[in-house]
Parts: C-alpha cells; sequence; structure tokens
C-alpha cells in the first residue's frame, strides 16, 4: 500500500528448469548428458500490471 510507481529494472529468466537437482550431477564415463524440462517463470511485469488495472496503481515503468 502506498507504492505508486513499479519500475522493472532487470530481466528475469523467461525459464527456469522444472527437474532441479539437490547436488552437483556428476560426469559419468561414456554416458549421455544430463535431460533438462523446463518450466515458463511468471511475467513479473504482467502480474503487476494485471493489479494497476483494477486501482490505477502503481504506475508500470519496465
Amino acid at each position: 500500500e502506498g507504492q505508486h510507481v513499479f519500475v522493472g529494472v532487470a530481466a528475469v529468466a523467461d525459464w527456469r528448469v522444472a527437474n532441479a537437482s539437490e547436488q552437483k550431477l556428476k560426469k559419468q564415463e561414456g554416458g549421455a548428458p544430463p535431460q533438462l524440462e523446463f518450466v515458463q517463470n511468471a511475467d513479473i511485469l504482467a502480474s503487476v500490471a494485471a493489479t494497476t488495472s483494477l486501482s490505477g496503481w502503481p504506475y508500470c515503468v519496465g
């Protein structure tokens, strides 16, 4: 409450690894590279801008 401007200055990754490992994956002799699955990250600026349409605030820059 009380914020009038939202400035999005950093690009957040569009995708993240869905099946992240808890520890380092070690190479295996003759083994195939690990398979990674990706999921899309939320669009932060779009989410904030959606709340703007309800109240008129905050003004979004990004």
